[in-house]
């Protein structure tokens, strides 16, 4: 649900175009890291940045 693109600097960046719910619980974990706040997550290595972002429709 993501798709990468460039930018004219040649950035290689990932815009998300959509969240999937699944229909099954598994454990998550909530990470944090010291100064950044930014990991890469995944399997594509994607840079995620945690933050609050609200309520979701889960909520």
């Amino acid at each position: 649900m993501a798709t990468p693109y460039y930018n004219r600097d040649g950035f290689t960046g990932t815009m998300v175009k959509g969240i999937a719910y699944p229909a099954y619980t598994t454990t998550v974990y909530n990470i944090e890291v010291e100064d950044y706040h930014t990991y890469f997550a995944g399997r594509t290595g994607i840079l995620v940045h945690n933050t609050n972002c609200g309520k979701t429709k889960m909520d």
